[in-house]
């Protein structure tokens, strides 16, 4: 398996530092870490470690696709959960889960949308200040 320069533990502790020192905090990045990694993994036992062979601009295409997924993937659930709300016959304690997951499908695609626009503005500035190579 092709390893970067700067590895796993290097990368997460850089963004382990941009985390506030709340507890909570700190004990999700570990579980989030954990769970990149296990995905990581299976990505590379799948499809192999050909990601590291792309361009810079060809990942940064597929970071902006991704948040576009989130934003989908939450349409899809949101759509689901209205279906369910509007077909009635539901118990109260349905009716208030289905509500959430309305929610939390509203504001993961508000948060996908945020960061599709930070990434737009952010990789179109090193799309045009950035002189590096593709390899």
């Amino acid at each position: 398996m092709i390893r970067p320069k700067f590895g796993w533990r290097e990368f997460t502790d850089l963004v382990s530092q941009r985390l506030k020192s709340e507890e909570d905090t700190k004990s999700q990045f570990v579980e989030w870490e954990e769970s990149l990694h296990s995905r990581l993994e299976i990505g590379a036992q799948e499809y192999g470690d050909s990601s590291y062979q792309r361009g810079f601009l060809e990942l940064l295409d597929e970071l902006l696709q991704e948040n576009l997924d989130r934003a989908g993937w939450a349409y899809i659930m949101w759509v689901k959960a209205n279906a369910q709300l509007q077909s009635g016959g539901l118990e109260p304690d349905e009716i208030v889960c289905l509500k959430h997951i309305c929610e939390m499908s509203l504001s993961t695609a508000h948060r996908a949308f945020g960061a599709y626009m930070q990434d737009c503005s952010s990789y179109g500035i090193s799309a045009t200040i950035c002189d590096c190579t593709d390899s």
